[in-house]
């Protein structure tokens, strides 16, 4: 019975050491938008329609159809005219 608990006692202290270990290493921080692609996003955001919905405090009714095929616009166009981000390279090693 003393073996059982000094083998439990045991692995529940090395467990936070091995799950601190299994942290991958940090990759820096991401990289932000450029001038450019935020004029592009604003862009789509306004040919979609949206720039009206969002005045004011409140926010529009969500489930609203014809705000749904606004978001859906948008979503297209800024597929096609805003530059995907890459993510960071991982560096070496």
């Amino acid at each position: 019975m003393k073996r059982l608990i000094s083998v439990t006692l045991l692995a529940s202290a090395l467990a936070p050491a091995a799950a601190l270990a299994a942290d991958p290493p940090y990759q820096g921080a991401p990289r932000g938008l450029t001038r450019e692609e935020v004029r592009a996003d604003l862009e789509a955001w306004e040919k979609a329609g949206l720039r009206n919905r969002y005045r004011g405090d409140g926010a529009p009714p969500f489930f609203d159809p014809s705000l749904q095929k606004q978001l859906a616009e948008y979503q297209r166009l800024r597929a096609t005219t805003v530059p995907a981000t890459a993510p960071p390279s991982s560096g070496g090693g």
